[in-house]
């Protein structure tokens, strides 16, 4: 099931039932005498309503809403569950405006949205962030990092000039509890059951700002088409984005995995003698009494050994174990 947060819908004004004029606020544009707009608006009328704005000469509405305004259920997204209460809420402000669910639902189009998962991995790795930030992708996309007390996440992004794609990953918990609206939403509502919902969760968010690209990923813009969708929108972005990655130099942060630099750095070292001597341990052998002597030769003799008989039975490497692939198949499951 689709699951949205941050999203801006166009709708006709027949889903308007009623509204206060006097809550508005009223801008008009005229030019040579000719009225170019007539625009009726209201900003953040609460968590997640925030905006609603009343085109009279285009004689439609637009509403620009996230998933706060579930109250607690802001874990869930927008979805098609969760619609009529997302609806609903908006019309408990009774003296601002009542609207018609079903019409928007039939009739509203998508303009913008961020498509969500909560993402749950059994990721063995110290980082998971730190991880998924050093995967090698091609010059077409950057990745930043965010590592601080008040944003821990990855931004990966697309350097097209005509769209960009763009998908977050990042530690939903920590956002909402490290800046003032965060703190001023959970504590209007039941902050413990957020925290629940997102706890050992990670949040992932792709962004769009273009109805082609809704349509390409979603297969619409429609609102009823949209909140029936099934599409696996962040896989398929994620897959996309990492398709053309370099999953050898992968390899390299797995197999040092836990090692100090020097450490690495000495193994590798013996790894290049072990390899210049075609791995021939009888050549190994007197090179090593040659260049530390006999007092230091059994003790080095034990730590090229080790390494040698790794080289000559290497471990098979799983190919479907990168962080790429077990991060796809997270988000495959997500339902």
């Amino acid at each position: 099931m689709l699951r949205l947060d941050s999203i801006k819908i166009l709708a006709p004004f027949t889903s308007v039932k009623d509204y206060n004029y006097d809550s508005f606020n009223h801008s008009e544009k005229s030019t040579k005498g000719i009225k170019t707009s007539d625009l009726l608006s209201v900003d953040n009328l609460d968590f997640g309503i925030n905006r609603i704005a009343i085109d009279n000469k285009a004689n439609n509405i637009t509403l620009e809403v996230s998933a706060k305004a579930l109250k607690n259920d802001y874990a869930e997204g927008i979805n098609l569950n969760t619609y009529e209460q997302l609806i609903s809420n908006i019309n408990k402000h009774s003296n601002i405006i009542q609207l018609d669910a079903g019409v928007i639902y039939n009739e509203g189009q998508l303009l913008k949205a961020d498509v969500t998962d909560n993402v749950k991995i059994d990721y063995n790795g110290p980082n998971f962030y730190v991880d998924i930030a050093a995967i090698p992708l091609p010059n077409k996309y950057e990745i930043t990092q965010y590592n601080r007390k008040s944003n821990i996440g990855v931004v990966f992004s697309g350097k097209q000039k005509s769209f960009k794609e763009r998908l977050i990953v990042y530690d939903k918990l920590i956002e909402l509890y490290s800046n003032r609206k965060g703190k001023d939403f959970l504590n209007s509502i039941n902050n413990q059951k957020v925290f629940k919902d997102f706890h050992g969760t990670i949040r992932t968010e792709a962004n769009f700002t273009q109805l082609r690209k809704i349509r390409e990923y979603i297969g619409s813009n429609q609102l009823s088409d949209v909140l029936s969708s099934d599409a696996k929108v962040n896989y398929n972005v994620f897959k996309k984005i990492t398709k053309q990655a370099n999953t050898e130099v992968l390899y390299l942060f797995d197999r040092y995995e836990g090692m100090r630099l020097k450490d690495i750095i000495y193994k590798v070292g013996v790894e290049g003698i072990i390899k210049d001597a075609s791995y021939n341990w009888q050549f190994i052998d007197m090179f090593l009494l040659k260049k530390v002597g006999k007092n230091n030769y059994r003790r080095e003799r034990k730590k090229f050994q080790k390494v040698f008989n790794e080289l000559k039975n290497p471990i098979a490497v799983d190919s479907e174990k990168t962080i790429i692939n077990m991060f796809l198949d997270a988000l495959s499951k997500v339902a």
